[in-house]
């Protein structure tokens, strides 16, 4: 069954590893428990990745988004904190003005934030205090939902991203492609 699932979602393979690692977990974890007696996701091998990874974005691909989403709207001003601070999405829609201090953003990566904590301090160039000035944000957060609430997970923050380069015709592209 494992397997048969896998193979469902070969056409994205990491979402096919993401599964098959999570069942390993899952019944390592029910065999330590004494629910379990075997991992039925132990023998199901992960599926080839990309050999390229994620698709960078290109120039023109910034061009393109910047035609649909000019200076001014939450989708550009999300573009601007990404390209120019070069930071994850579980960052970037945290960041707000409570994080700006003497021309530079200090805060802390969420990622590993518990167990090795890499705090970040990042001068503000000036286009991008002038975009954050050009655009509507909340106290907390400078990106904000549709209802001017700060986002609640980065991946309601990716599936807005997503949206947004759908509706510029880059369905190729995501926020990771960004950092990249």
């Amino acid at each position: 069954h494992v397997r048969k699932i896998r193979d469902r979602n070969a056409d994205r393979p990491e979402a096919a590893n993401g599964f098959v690692k999570a069942v390993r977990q899952l019944y390592a974890w029910a065999i330590d428990a004494d629910l379990s007696q075997a991992n039925p996701g132990r023998d199901v091998k992960y599926l080839a990745g990309s050999p390229e990874g994620i698709r960078p974005w290109t120039p023109e691909d910034v061009a393109k988004f910047v035609e649909t989403h000019p200076r001014g709207s939450k989708a550009y001003l999300a573009l601007e904190l990404m390209l120019t601070l070069t930071v994850r999405r579980s960052d970037v829609m945290r960041l707000g003005p409570k994080h700006v201090r003497d021309g530079a953003i200090h805060f802390t990566e969420a990622k590993n934030a518990g167990r090795k904590p890499k705090h970040h301090v990042i001068p503000v160039p000036p286009h991008l205090v002038e975009t954050i000035a050009a655009t509507p944000h909340d106290d907390a957060a400078f990106l904000t939902t549709d209802f001017g609430k700060p986002f609640a997970s980065a991946a309601a923050f990716g599936n807005k991203m997503r949206d947004w380069c759908d509706a510029a015709g880059l369905p190729q592209c995501s926020s990771h492609g960004l950092r990249k």
